[in-house]
């Protein structure tokens, strides 16, 4: 995590072997979301402001659907100074529990390497 005015960033890599983002190519598609409890809250994905929610507490937040890219995607989680102690992030797919242990997490970008 890094510190920059006033908030904490965490930014990881996270491979999908398939496409998040086209509802009307691949209907049956799994529906990944993000779990994040930190009081300030934002998320990045692939440098594009994400806002799409399940639920949106005053401690926690869920953003639903998440439309990753087949291959690497770039998250970046932005919580705030407060948060820093307190943060929890996890991913969740309820619709199909077998797509979850396919994706890859890095903190290093992997196409620079």
């Amino acid at each position: 995590m890094k510190d920059s005015d006033g908030e904490w960033t965490l930014e990881l890599y996270v491979f999908s072997p398939r496409p998040l983002d086209d509802l009307l190519i691949e209907p049956n598609m799994p529906k990944l979301s993000l779990f994040v409890k930190a009081k300030k809250r934002a998320l990045l994905i692939n440098d594009k402001p994400y806002t799409a929610v399940s639920h949106d507490g005053r401690n926690e937040i869920i953003y639903k659907e998440l439309p990753l890219l087949q291959g690497w995607n770039k998250l970046v989680i932005k919580i705030g100074a407060g948060d820093r102690n307190d943060f929890t992030g996890y991913f969740k797919c309820d619709n199909k529990k077998d797509f979850l242990p396919l994706l890859k997490a890095a903190f290093v970008n992997p196409e620079t390497k």
